[in-house]
């Protein structure tokens, strides 16, 4: 697991690659916790450890794109799929 700082936002990323004869498959999973412009109440949820974006790629394709949304508990009100499969 990686990390990396992009301004406002931290991401956290695995990535794995197997190999076989015929092909090679990789996915690459990462979320991020935005410390502004999140959905929801709380617009600074990913300060307190709440993960607000989830992101899968595999074999370089984006499959899964998801925005989770906080109220001020920290509670999960809704998450946003953005693209098909998220």
């Amino acid at each position: 697991m990686r990390s990396a700082l992009l301004g406002s936002r931290l991401s956290f990323f695995g990535s794995s690659c197997e190999f076989t004869l015929k092909s090679e498959l990789c996915v690459v999973v990462s979320y991020e916790f935005a410390s502004t412009g999140s959905c929801g109440v709380n617009t600074r949820a990913g300060m307190n450890g709440n993960p607000t974006r989830f992101m899968d790629v595999k074999d370089g394709v984006l499959v899964a794109d998801v925005r989770y949304c906080y109220d001020w508990a920290d509670r999960l009100t809704s998450s946003i799929p953005l693209v098909p499969g998220g």
